[in-house]
């Protein structure tokens, strides 16, 4: 019998878009690039203050038969100009153990701590841009300003199509490898008793307003992800593989990492590939700049899906799910947003039609609160946009 029959989705929204204009004058990149450390421990130090307000607000309300899934957007774990050199030493590992250490208390035993993504790199320190690596970002500059500065919604379609061209010809010739990966971990399980990781395939074009505006910020126009052989499917082997889909608990989670959803990475790899077309039970999006997209959905008819970003407050016109058959919370700041649905009808697995979603019964408002901050931190030395704010949904009954 299944230890589990319901799940409850908290959404730890805070803006992790890279600082532009001002804002990112703020940062001296030599601190950070020389001592990442501290921002890893500053960053967890908001994620742990975030993980403990949402748990002591939930005192009293608790469930024994529910497992807690704490979800925070993409990019959270970087240094506030961009990715960390990892050189000389291991960033992923230490955050691995610092999150180890707190999800380990016994008032965590039923949560799942999805930590956004971290962003780290092994020559960053040394890496400089070329001449020719310096005009596309000048190209890409004037592109930006032009998508920025338009009115016109058929004019931004094809400069922003343009953007994406001009970033995925850039990143064929990139300098060096930036890996993007969420880090996830439940205490006592026994299927990843040291958490789990899955890296994103698709490297996005989000971060092009760093280059425009703070052309000191580590260019989008210089890096790749490292590819990700999939053939053989998604199902997760071991918690350092790069794929997206596993169990615990015996709740089967697929996870996907913003860009990589919307280009439908789990679907496409399920309907060509049968050993990973298991029934999955939760579908997770980690994000900055993304919705849920109902025909990139994997999750089984009943299964829940649930969204959790940092650059967006408003949800985007003529796509699906909707307004209907989703709840999409804003932030107060409008940078960032909770997305829910369940699936009304699962997707074909030979790709034929994508699933159909719809509104939670029970998900009439969602509790929301702005982070308080420990005492004498200083968020402004870190964040460009804020603490941030948690989000808490009611627990949903699992397929």
């Amino acid at each position: 019998m299944a230890r589990y029959s319901r799940v409850r989705c908290i959404g730890y929204v805070v803006s992790t878009t890279p600082p532009v204009g001002d804002e990112s004058e703020a940062f001296d990149r030599d601190e950070w690039t020389s001592n990442p450390e501290q921002a890893i421990d500053d960053r967890f130090a908001l994620f742990s203050a975030a993980v403990h307000q949402a748990r002591d607000t939930m005192v009293g309300q608790e469930e024994p038969d529910c497992m807690y899934i704490f979800v925070v957007p993409e990019f959270f774990f970087r240094t506030p100009l961009g990715a960390m050199d990892s050189s000389d030493e291991n960033w992923f590992g230490h955050l691995q153990s610092l999150v180890i250490q707190l999800a380990s208390a016994p008032k965590f035993l039923h949560w799942l701590f999805v930590c956004g993504t971290i962003l780290d790199s092994d020559a960053l320190a040394q890496a400089r841009e070329t001449s020719y690596k310096a005009q596309q970002r000048e190209h890409m500059s004037f592109l930006m300003r032009a998508y920025d500065n338009s009115a016109d919604t058929e004019a931004r379609e094809v400069l922003f199509s343009m953007l994406q061209n001009a970033s995925e010809s850039a990143r064929q010739r990139s300098l060096y490898m930036v890996r993007n990966r969420v880090f996830i971990y439940k205490q006592n399980s026994v299927e990843f008793p040291k958490g789990l990781a899955v890296d994103k395939l698709h490297c996005s074009a989000n971060n092009v307003r760093a280059i425009v505006f703070a052309p000191r910020v580590c260019s989008d126009l210089s890096v790749a992800y490292p590819p990700i052989n999939l053939s053989n499917g998604e199902i997760k082997v071991s918690g350092a593989d790069c794929r997206s889909i596993f169990t615990i608990e015996r709740i089967c989670f697929a996870v996907e990492v913003c860009l990589d959803h919307k280009r439908g990475r789990l679907r496409q790899v399920r309907c060509s590939h049968t050993a990973s077309q298991v029934p999955v039970d939760v579908h997770l999006i980690v994000s900055c700049g993304m919705q849920i997209h109902e025909s990139s959905v994997v999750a089984r008819t009943g299964g829940i899906v649930f969204n959790t970003d940092g650059q967006y407050a408003t949800r985007e016109k003529d796509l699906f799910p909707d307004a209907l058959t989703s709840h999409f919370q804003g932030s107060e700041d409008m940078r960032g947003h909770t997305q829910l649905s369940v699936v009304v009808e699962e997707a074909a697995l030979d790709g034929t039609s994508h699933a159909t979603l719809g509104l939670p019964e029970r998900v009439s408002s969602v509790q929301r609160a702005p982070l308080v901050v420990p005492e004498g931190f200083c968020v402004n030395r870190i964040m460009a946009y804020g603490p941030g704010e948690i989000h808490l949904y009611p627990s949903l009954k699992l397929p």
